[in-house]
Order: structure tokens, then sequence, then C-alpha cells
């Protein structure tokens, strides 16, 4: 975010707390709570680490625009509300050290509590589990039912995105080399759906199989198990739109093999229409959500309407230059931080909702090392180099007479 989007939202948030100072913090984070908690949602996005937040605050208190005990209450009500924990460690340790330092937090000893607490957590806080070895002994994808292919690409997929960091999402670490550090894993989740894409054009175009009739069945076979994906119990959105990638490659599309005559294809393409901004695919994540049924987003529709939102964001800070705050004011503070910062909250919290829907680790899945071993090949492929193979193997199978 540019230098002029701090003194905008910052200060907004600042003076909504202040407004509300008879109010208890649990009844203010209940009462108005709403928007606070999308702002502390959003903080990430707003400031780079944790020392400039607090800098921002120190010299809006050093200039007499929001007193000290307005700056602890912020604080206090951040932790409270559970987002504090969105920030990585450093950062986390990083706000604790300048803060406590700056409002000396013996005199608020509600404050001084939780940031104790916090500092320990953060000490402590475990690294993300990482995918096991393969065995020596790994069985071949093709023995797998349909069903249980659908599990393993689940169990697969459970494994990469909970462990997405919503920061990631915040601070547009998949586009900025400035955060690359910080969006590590959506990369590798985009990764992942990219394999299992060129995975899928790669089976159906392979020269292993000899007649067109056996190339037709695998493509109707592919497309089962999106379906499969797409319905519960899986709800793997991003799983089932990688298989309908992969179908829907032109090399394969070449081939006329997944028609309108199947069914299973033409319910994936309708699933993720791009009519009305996949109002459809919006419609089924909203129903699993609902129920809080466990469900994998298409992380593609989300990061897009992130971009937007950051982007919007940006736009409306422009309005308020450093030294005048007037079109924030003018609007109010609660319907600024209730702009584009609240589209972006609501983003992540769909993103968040959906990684706590899914069930922990019960175990070994049947053919997850198969499926390791076949991805692992296109793992330092660049897309241009697998679109340049699967061009030349469809070129071979349409120049032979047997196909």
């Amino acid at each position: 975010m540019p230098e002029q989007c701090r003194p905008a939202a910052l200060p907004a948030a600042l003076r909504l707390i202040a407004s509300h100072s008879r109010d208890s913090d649990d009844a203010l984070l209940k009462k108005g709570g709403c928007t606070l908690r999308r702002f502390f949602l959003v903080i990430p996005a707003i400031v780079s680490n944790g020392r400039e937040l607090i800098s921002s605050i120190d010299a809006l208190c050093s200039g007499g625009e929001v007193p000290l005990s307005v700056a602890s209450r912020f604080l206090r009500l951040w932790v409270k509300s559970g987002r504090f924990r969105l920030l990585d460690t450093r950062d986390r340790l990083a706000v604790i050290e300048s803060a406590s330092k700056m409002l000396a937090t013996g005199d608020d000893d509600a404050l001084a509590a939780l940031f104790c607490i916090e500092k320990k957590n953060a000490l402590f806080s475990k690294s993300p589990l990482r995918l096991q070895q393969h065995p020596r002994k790994i069985m071949n994808w093709g023995a797998l039912t349909d069903a249980e292919l659908a599990t393993s690409i689940s169990a697969l997929s459970r494994e990469v995105y909970r462990r997405i960091e919503l920061q990631e999402v915040l601070r547009k670490g998949w586009t900025r080399p400035k955060y690359a550090h910080c969006g590590d894993t959506i990369c590798a989740f985009i990764d992942q759906s990219n394999h299992i894409s060129w995975w899928t054009a790669a089976k159906i175009l392979s020269s292993d199989i000899s007649s067109p009739s056996e190339r037709k069945d695998l493509c109707a076979r592919f497309a089962r198990v999106g379906v499969l994906l797409l319905d519960s119990p899986h709800s793997n959105f991003h799983g089932a739109i990688a298989i309908l990638s992969g179908l829907l490659h032109s090399s394969v599309r070449r081939l006329k093999l997944c028609g309108k005559d199947n069914a299973d294809v033409v319910r994936l393409k309708a699933a993720f229409s791009p009519t009305g901004r996949y109002s459809e695919y919006r419609e089924m994540l909203q129903s699993r959500l609902k129920v809080r049924a466990p469900c994998i987003p298409h992380l593609g529709v989300h990061l897009t309407d992130a971009l937007a939102a950051h982007e919007s964001f940006r736009r409306e800070s422009e309005e308020c230059s450093e030294s005048s705050l007037k079109p924030a004011l003018r609007k109010g503070d609660e319907a600024f931080l209730c702009g584009s910062l609240a589209r972006l909250a609501d983003v992540v919290q769909i993103l968040e909702h959906a990684q706590q829907s899914l069930p922990c680790p019960s175990g070994p899945v049947r053919g997850v090392s198969a499926l390791l071993l076949e991805w692992k090949a296109f793992s330092a492929a660049s897309k241009k180099d697998v679109d340049a193979m699967l061009r030349k193997r469809s070129s071979s199978i349409v120049a032979a007479p047997s196909q």
C-alpha cells in the first residue's frame, strides 16, 4: 500500500474507538465490532510490518491527534479480536516490543497481560507440517477407483490449503517480489493446480494409449473424478477446476474427446462458468460454508477479488493526502473503513472459514504417494514447455492413421 493509505485508515479506526469510550472492550467488539474486526483483519495490507504500524500510531499520538489511552485500547481490542495472530511471529514480537516502549504498558495491566500471553505463543509457535516423503513401494495411480482418486487429490489439496497464511492474501505476496516470502504457500497451491491440470492433459494424450475409444474413456473418467471432487463430501473446487482445465486444454480439445454428450464435463463447465462473476461457484461455496461442510475453494476467484479490493482501496486512499483527511472525515470514519477494506476483509474471511471447515488428518490415504510421484514430473517444468509437449503429442495423435 502507498504511504498515503496509512494516515487515511489508521486515524479513522482510532477515532471510531475513541467515539465509543464509554463502552467496555467486549461490548465494543460486539456492538461496533463488525467494522473493527474487519479493520483488524486487513492491518497487514495497510502496513508493511509491525514496527511500521507502531511508528504510525506513535506519530499520531505525538502530534496530539490521538491520546495514548486510545492507542492502548486499539492494541487491546486488536489482540482480543483474535486477528493479532494473523501477523507472523517476527511482526507480532516487533509490535509487542515497540508498543511496550511507546505506551509503557505497565500502566495498562490488561494490555501487558495480553502481550505476555501473545509473546509466549509467538515464541513457542510450531512450524507447519510438511508432506511425508514417498515410500519405496508406490502403486500405479491407474489401480485406484474414481472415489479413491478423488480422495487422494482432496487429501493433497487440504495439506497445502490449510497451511496458507491469510497475511499472504493481505500483502499480495504472490504478486510482489518484496513480499515473495509471504506468498510461498499460495504459490505452491497455484502450482499444485497447474500440476493437476497438466497431468490430466498429459495422461489423456499419453502415447501408451493406442485406441481412440480408450482415450475417450480416460477423458470420461477424469470428468467423473472432477464431479466427485465438486460434490460433497469433498467439495474440492480447487481440484475440480484443475481437472476441468486439463480436459479443456487446447491440445485435448482439438481431439474432440469431451463433447456435449459428456454430462459430467457439461456440469463442470456450468459450475465454473465466469458468468456473473462466477455466481454459480460462489453460490455453491456459500452453501457449503453455511452448513460448515469441509470445502477447498477455487483460489483464483478470491485472489482476483483481493487484488480488485487492494486497487480500489489504493484509489480511495489517494483522495486523502497526508496533510488533509477531509475526504475520510466527510464520508465518516465507519463508512471509510467499510469500503474496499471491508471487501478485502470479506475475501479473507471466506478463505479463513474454509480453512476452519477442514478436518484434521486422519491417517494415510491410499494413492497419495502415486499422485505425488506423477505430479513431480511437472515440478520443474514451465507452462511454455508443457504446452509445447502437449501440442506435440496432440499433433502426433492427429497424424496417426489409427487415431
